[in-house]
């Protein structure tokens, strides 16, 4: 497979950002692939896609988002806030990535919260898209009429996303730093491995006490993961630990301020939605009526697996994304 490399972009939004790379060996590439993590994830994520997506032609760049590894600012005159981390922000700086690299468009492909930032790029900067696509997560269209935020706080509100109520205390940034190899093997595991992450437990994470709570010290190795993913994955989040990461969940309101700018907007560029069947939070149902805002979105589903889908099948992941690639119209290339 191409090789991979390793390069920190200087950003003009005063971050220094670290991207995994992999260049086409043909020239001209077909084009340039960006691909965003989600939480807890890093760049590391993508290990088995990135390799293949240059050897099928592509040049591709998978960053480390603000607040994750080693993206760093670059200078910093006072604490970081929890708007630091906003999307508009975080969007920002794929933006100045963009810019930094001389491109003026690019396909981006994320996963999590990386397919928020990609479904936000394309509705803020749609000029500068050629393609979309994400793992999990769809597009949720701007309601400038219901605040998300009361929505989430209502007694009625689903308990799968009470770990996000539970990231707005300082505890649950300690919890997570406290041992970054033990979170890693809680969090990052395939959905039939045993002890799968915390949010599957009947009782919510504020009830609880914490996310972590439930899963034992000697916890099983995750299927997913070989000892020198637990290793990377450890040094990456205990780089800058996890406020920055856990600040992501804390601009609900005012990341719903930034969308009610593009209420109503149609994501118009060719566009991939990848689900896992068996994920507990982000599930399949959830891109019902999605089509309505993104006319020319491709699903796909991948069986039998759970959030980690780019980990438990990597090859079937990286297939379903190569071949949307290559069926582009000659619109969206370069």
């Amino acid at each position: 497979m191409a090789p991979v490399a390793h390069e920190f972009i200087p950003l003009h939004t005063n971050v220094l950002m670290h991207c995994v790379t992999s260049k086409a060996e043909r020239r001209p590439a077909r084009g340039t692939v960006v691909l965003v993590h989600g939480f807890p994830d890093t760049s590391h994520g993508w290990r088995h896609i990135v390799p293949r997506l240059s050897d099928a032609g592509y040049d591709v760049y998978a960053p480390d988002t603000r607040g994750y590894a080693d993206t760093k600012f670059m200078s910093v005159s006072r604490p970081l806030i929890h708007e630091d981390f906003c999307m508009e922000a975080v969007v920002g700086d794929l933006v100045a990535l963009l810019d930094a690299l001389g491109l003026e468009r690019a396909i981006l492909v994320g996963h999590d919260w990386g397919g928020t930032q990609v479904w936000n790029f394309a509705a803020h900067h749609p000029t500068r898209l050629q393609a979309v696509a994400s793992f999990c997560t769809p597009f949720f269209p701007a309601n400038a009429a219901e605040n998300p935020w009361v929505k989430m706080n209502a007694p009625t509100a689903d308990t799968r996303f009470d770990y996000q109520l539970w990231f707005q205390h300082e505890p649950a940034i300690a919890e997570l730093n406290r041992d970054t190899n033990y979170t890693t093997r809680c969090m990052l595991r395939a959905i039939g491995d045993t002890h799968v992450a915390a949010v599957m437990n009947p009782d919510p994470p504020r009830k609880r006490g914490g996310l972590l709570v439930g899963h034992p010290l000697d916890i099983a190795p995750s299927s997913i993961l070989s000892p020198t993913d637990v290793a990377v994955y450890a040094r990456q989040f205990a780089a800058q630990g996890f406020r920055g990461p856990v600040y992501y969940y804390r601009n609900v309101e005012r990341n719903w301020q930034w969308n009610n700018r593009v209420a109503g907007v149609t994501i118009a560029v060719p566009a991939l939605m990848v689900t896992a069947e068996l994920d507990y939070i982000l599930k399949p149902s959830m891109t019902k009526g999605m089509a309505k805002h993104v006319p020319n979105v491709v699903v796909k589903n991948v069986e039998g697996v759970g959030h980690w889908l780019l980990q438990e099948k990597p090859l079937e992941c990286a297939a379903i994304l190569i071949d949307w690639l290559q069926a582009l119209p000659s619109s969206a290339r370069l």
